[in-house]
């Protein structure tokens, strides 16, 4: 069974490509994160799902019905999908019950009556059936939004942002909370989002996009530590970049060589160094166990310390990321090794 399958799906705007051959399937009780930086294309292709927007090419199908492709085209209301945008767009003149009976008014009373109270009562929002929007804190109103969309049993969830408006403590709680429900209900879920953190957090997989192409998609921990190129890298955390060229099979840096076994020689390289991957010693002078290097600031972020760093004889900063309460203090001589894990070389 499938749930959202994008093959080849293009649309462009005024000859620009917002989205550009897009390649994707959800399954059923999937979660697929589409990230990615503003107007790189992510709120396109979920409207394509969506069928608010007509593909100039390519195919949209749900389950084994094929909703947009050459010469055919479901309009929105009729692909059983539901929706989730970062405005809730509740009603603010009906009460929570009303608010979540009202894209089933087509079924038997006794049959809205059953599927409301089940979804408020796995929202947590039986005791709220009779409250106004207005009334409810930011957390509730999502899970209104959220019943809602539910009610008529679609087979796809398409959210855009849909806890972006929430406090980062709430984010969280209710996002995870949000979509184990969909998980449990088979539902095949398509969430947009900006924050490479919520992605990975609440994702089972990730689709990254850049000007309307996906460029890598996979489980976080594929994007994060196989990274195919410098954007991704640098998509998922901080980093120091070092520029070279091949020689030996390596990269020659002011921190020591960096492996480059997959290189030519005489391939001009960046490097990317992941703050995890600077090792820091107490001690200055360089030698077998690490370059020595100045500590330009450190800082405790609660569970771990950042800290700046310059070698002695180089010009460069680099961030290193050490366990909580382990800086060295501004001004320090320290020795700096490179681990492996967090390095990544990439042709230019």
């Amino acid at each position: 069974m499938t749930g959202l399958v994008l093959e080849q799906v293009s649309r462009s705007f005024d000859g620009h490509a917002a989205a550009d051959a897009i390649d994707l399937t959800v399954a059923p009780g999937e979660v697929v994160c589409m990230l990615g930086p503003s107007g790189c294309g992510k709120t396109t292709t979920l409207r394509l799902a969506a069928g608010l927007e007509s593909a100039d090419s390519g195919r949209v199908a749900i389950g084994d019905q094929v909703m947009d492709d050459d010469g055919a085209f479901v309009p929105p209301e009729a692909r059983n999908v539901g929706l989730v945008f970062q405005d809730f767009a509740l009603f603010p003149h009906l009460d929570v019950r009303a608010n979540v009976e009202f894209g089933i008014g087509d079924q038997p009373p006794e049959a809205r009556r059953r599927i409301v109270d089940d979804l408020l009562e796995r929202m947590n929002l039986a005791a709220h059936a009779s409250a106004f929007p207005h009334t409810l804190s930011g957390g509730e109103q999502q899970r209104v939004a959220l019943a809602r969309a539910l009610a008529p049993g679609p087979k796809v969830m398409l959210m855009d942002e849909p806890f972006s408006g929430l406090d980062f403590r709430l984010r969280d709680q209710v996002g995870e909370e949000t979509l184990a429900l969909l998980r449990q209900l088979g539902t095949a879920t398509l969430m947009v989002t900006h924050d490479s953190d919520e992605a990975m957090r609440l994702g089972d997989r990730v689709a990254l996009m850049r000007n309307g192409r996906i460029i890598q998609q996979g489980t976080p921990a594929d994007l994060y530590h196989h990274p195919v190129d410098v954007f991704t890298t640098k998509f998922f955390s901080e980093i120091s970049l070092v520029g070279g060229f091949v020689k030996g099979k390596s990269v020659a840096t002011e921190l020591g060589l960096i492996a480059a076994p997959d290189l030519a020689d005489g391939t001009p390289a960046t490097v990317c160094l992941r703050p995890e991957s600077l090792v820091l010693t107490q001690g200055g002078g360089g030698g077998a166990h690490g370059v020595a290097a100045t500590v330009l600031s450190a800082r405790n972020m609660g569970p771990y310390d950042l800290v700046w760093l310059k070698p002695v004889t180089g010009v460069a900063k680099y961030l290193a990321r050490l366990g909580p309460g382990t800086s060295p203090a501004p001004g320090a001589e320290v020795q700096v090794a490179i681990a492996r894990s967090g390095c990544f070389v990439f042709a230019d």
